[in-house]
This record gives C-alpha cells, structure tokens and sequence, in this order.
C-alpha cells in the first residue's frame, strides 16, 4: 500500500518523499532530489536506512538523508 508523495524544498532543490508501507506493516521512504537550474546534478534518489514503524519517522530519516547528500554539493 503506497502513499501520497511530498515535496520538501532546501537550498534550491526539491525533495520528493515517496513513503510506501511494507507488507509488515513497517514503512520506507524513498527521496528524489533535483536542483533548479542546473542540470549537472540531475536527479539523485535514495532510502532511509531501515524500516520504520511510523510514515513520519520512515519521511524525517529520508528527509535527513536527502539534506545530508545536499549539503555534501
């Protein structure tokens, strides 16, 4: 069972969060993020580390880890 996406936006990028539940019961989160205006970066996605027993905590670790690979370029 999916849910509805969420756009985040920091330092001249959007973040997508793609939350999805597990068959468990326990939730993931898959970010994509895309720079404005300069298509070197293109797009990157990735997970939060683990599996989560709230959306919301599946969105803050995916969140975090989108900013975290943000602040790195």
């Amino acid at each position: 069972m999916g849910a509805m996406n969420m756009d985040e936006y920091f330092n001249s990028h959007k973040i997508t969060l793609k939350p999805c539940q597990q068959d468990a019961g326990n939730w993931t989160c898959q970010y994509v993020v895309v720079k404005f205006g300069n298509t070197d970066m293109g797009r990157r996605s990735g997970y939060a580390d683990g599996f989560f027993r709230s959306r919301t905590d599946a969105e803050v670790a995916a969140l975090a880890k989108a900013k975290a690979l943000i602040n790195l370029n």
